[in-house]
């Protein structure tokens, strides 16, 4: 899992810590388990360890703007963009022009019309700031970490930078040499750092960030699409819960 801080902005900072994974959709098909790396800037991945995800409350209104503006539009203009956010959309858009909450059937009907594309982003961000939608929300918790996956990162990014640079004397440049960063497919046959599989076991958790080559999209995140359509779901959080400031 590659989880970017404009998405998911209490993803682990450090190898080992607790963190939150967001996403749009509460019944959506969320790995129970696996490892995960946070991405602080473009093109700096650092690998935070072996992780078990749980459901737990989604954001209330007043979580969702304490949120960072930055945070808020990422969110938005992902939704707008891409197009597993249809489902969304079409439900700002139904409880717009009705005045209550839409059915599951009326958003079926009306996702199919192709008519949510008049929902902005601004739409999406009042449906959030209103209540009328809630960012679903799983917590992070470290379970492992392979220190010599880690040390294996490492020696495969510098080893790509040195092949980068002894390739640039030459004419031909083979691109199966360049790291394959965590928004680019794997190419066949590139000696990368995804091809590394690492273990649950347990090591140091020594923070050590990594250069890891990617396209340098503002969007290098982690979605999960919903295995069914969903109805409403506006679930409050409990006061005992609270997000921690250290994630």
């Amino acid at each position: 899992m590659y989880l970017n801080k404009l998405f998911h902005p209490y993803a682990p900072e450090r190898a080992g810590a607790p963190g939150l994974f967001f996403n749009i959709y509460k019944e959506s098909n969320i790995p129970k388990k696996g490892i995960v790396f946070t991405r602080f800037e473009a093109n700096r991945w650092c690998y935070m360890g072996f992780y078990e995800l749980r459901p737990t409350q989604s954001l209330t209104k007043e979580e969702w703007s304490g949120q960072t503006e930055k945070v808020q539009a990422s969110w938005a203009n992902l939704i707008c963009g891409k197009k597993w956010g249809y489902y969304l959309r079409s439900r700002i858009l139904l409880r717009n022009n009705l005045g209550r909450e839409p059915t599951e059937e009326e958003v079926e009907v009306e996702s199919k019309k192709n008519r949510f594309h008049s929902v902005s982003p601004v739409d999406v961000k009042k449906a959030y700031l209103d209540g009328d939608e809630a960012i679903a929300v799983w917590t992070m918790q470290c379970t492992g970490y392979n220190a010599a996956f880690q040390c294996n990162l490492i020696k495969n990014s510098q080893g790509g930078s040195k092949r980068k640079a002894d390739d640039s004397e030459t004419e031909d440049v083979d691109d199966d040499d360049e790291a394959a960063g965590p928004s680019r497919k794997k190419r066949r046959g590139s000696n990368t750092s995804s091809q590394i599989q690492p273990s649950e076991d347990r090591g140091s958790s020594e923070r050590m960030d990594v250069d890891i080559d990617s396209d340098g999209q503002e969007e290098a995140e982690v979605m999960y699409h919903p295995r069914v359509t969903r109805s409403r779901h506006r679930a409050r959080v409990s006061s005992e819960r609270s997000i921690s400031p250290e994630l």
